[in-house]
């Protein structure tokens, strides 16, 4: 089954700028930075694998928070990785300098990018929340969680936020593919984009919850992380689905402005639910527990039955894999393990190589080469059987129609005899009839 497909207007409306104003109240504290189109090039420039914008008034990259923040959110080795980023870029830069000074797609020969401005309201929101989380006017770079050193989406600097939004393909989607399964589309992009920071907070992941509304009805609702089963949800299973029914009820139905859409939850101990995102309804977003097709079904039903399903992860059941988890960490980067230096690794990192191959994969890469190989040559081998099969075919039918016409040709000469002596019966019997006359005219005279 295909579909569902989102108008653009409804795309629009999961637009963080378009819905946060209305539901402020109800959500996580937020500040939008408008996104200059340099910014978006910027994001965009995946040639020169992973860099950091210049930083403003040529000051010194702050790998140390200015801001009060316990040191133990800082992570030495993060802030070395991103030390030995800058000391190998300025080391390459020289050797490719002498090397060839004329190439000018080589790596270090790259646009310099520098946002002041933005950078500034950046560090103003990380001083006025203490640390933050980023996304875009859809999406939030839960496939770049790898960049981060605290293995989250927390950021207390500038550095960051640039580095896990260049290295998000969700980010990727949001600049160039939002509008791509609409019914009608006009447009690849929307008009403006902007920078969202939200106020950190440590969610319990086993707390967050995504709601399905189909015609402004809520009927579908399925637990987030889908990859862990919760003993203790079982038991409070009931009192939660209360708890959303009624938050939908007060604070979003007949107040979105789509009919169609999906909103995730997030439930405090106290019982107090927050508003953490609108998404399209639309298979760009992940059902969790449930499947689209499944989803189509369940709301055809919901007209005559009126029935919410909420799913928790099952204990008894294969829970479906974690996407965000599975996204985290590059595969390739994950074969490194300890065969590369930090050094090489950074190099790799920033040329965008990820193309490191362990003997394994090397052997079964072998082994799937051999078997194609073999497989061609059984097909070949087919083929020419086929080939000589047909051929022989050929000469049978060749050798029927040869005794066909070996056969028409004995009949006609047969043909041709009985008709030869048929003609000389006949004239001996003229010859005959004309040596009676003679006889007859002698016998009168």
């Amino acid at each position: 089954m295909e579909g569902p497909y989102p108008t653009e207007e409804e795309v629009e409306r999961c637009e963080f700028q378009n819905w946060y104003p209305s539901f402020r109240k109800c959500s996580l504290k937020s500040e939008m930075i408008l996104l200059s189109e340099e910014f978006i090039e910027y994001l965009e420039d995946d040639k020169h694998g992973l860099f950091l914008p210049d930083p403003p008034n040529d000051k010194k990259i702050n790998y140390s928070s200015k801001f009060d923040i316990d040191s133990s959110d800082q992570d030495e080795e993060y802030i070395e990785f991103w030390e030995k980023v800058e000391e190998e870029e300025k080391k390459k830069k020289k050797e490719k300098e002498k090397e060839n000074e004329n190439e000018e797609e080589e790596e270090f020969d790259r646009k310099h990018y520098c946002f002041p401005q933005i950078e500034e309201k950046i560090e103003k929101a990380i001083e006025k929340f203490g640390s933050v989380f980023p996304k875009m006017n859809w999406s939030a770079p839960k496939d770049a969680l790898w960049m981060n050193s605290t293995g989250d989406l927390k950021c207390i600097l500038p550095s960051d936020i640039y580095s896990v939004l260049k290295g998000s393909d969700l980010i990727v989607f949001d600049l160039n593919h939002a509008f791509d399964l609409c019914k009608e589309k006009s447009k690849n992009r929307p008009e403006k984009f902007y920078l969202i920071l939200r106020k950190f907070y440590p969610l319990i992941i086993s707390q967050e919850f995504r709601c399905f509304c189909k015609n402004d009805s809520l009927f579908a609702i399925s637990q987030r992380d889908n990859s862990t089963y919760f003993t203790y949800l079982e038991k409070k299973k009931e009192h939660f689905f209360e708890l959303i029914k009624k938050f939908w009820n007060e604070k979003i139905k007949g107040k979105f402005g789509s009919k169609n859409y999906i909103f995730d939850i997030y439930i405090t101990k106290n019982d107090k639910i927050f508003l953490i995102d609108f998404n399209i309804y639309s298979r760009a977003t992940e059902p969790l527990l449930f499947d689209w097709d499944e989803l189509n079904e369940i709301d055809l039903k919901n007209n005559q039955e009126n029935k919410i399903q909420f799913r928790l992860t099952p204990k008894d059941k294969p829970i479906k894999p974690n996407l965000s988890m599975i996204s985290r960490l590059p595969y390739d980067l994950q074969e490194f393990g300890n065969k590369v230096s930090v050094s090489e690794m950074v190099d790799l990192i920033k040329k965008g190589k990820f193309d490191v191959k362990d003997e394994d994969q090397d052997k079964n890469e072998k082994e799937k080469e051999k078997e194609n190989k073999n497989e061609k040559e059984k097909k070949n081998e087919k083929e020419k059987e086929n080939e000589k099969e047909k051929e022989n075919e050929k000469e049978k039918e060749k050798e029927k129609e040869k005794e066909k016409e070996n056969k028409k040709e004995n009949k006609n000469e047969k043909e041709n005899e009985n008709e030869s002596e048929n003609e000389k019966e006949n004239e001996n019997e003229i010859e005959k009839e004309k040596e009676n006359e003679s006889e007859n005219e002698k016998v009168k005279k």
